[in-house]
């Protein structure tokens, strides 16, 4: 049985978001983004995103 992925990794966000990886990096660092770096690696805990999602569904985020 295959486990649920619980944390998203920046790849996951480029795909889920349609974006490069400078613009998910970008996004990770957005104050109130569920980012989580551990090591050189960030991670973003699934349900968080999510959450963060709802949140922001009428905002617009400008990213450099």
């Amino acid at each position: 049985m295959e486990e649920e992925l619980i944390m998203y990794t920046i790849e996951d966000v480029m795909k889920i978001f349609r974006i490069g990886r400078n613009k998910a990096y970008n996004l990770c660092k957005t104050k109130g983004f569920p980012a989580i770096k551990i090591g050189a690696k960030t991670l973003i805990p699934k349900t968080q995103l999510m959450k963060w999602i709802k949140e922001n569904l009428e905002c617009e985020i400008y990213l450099p």
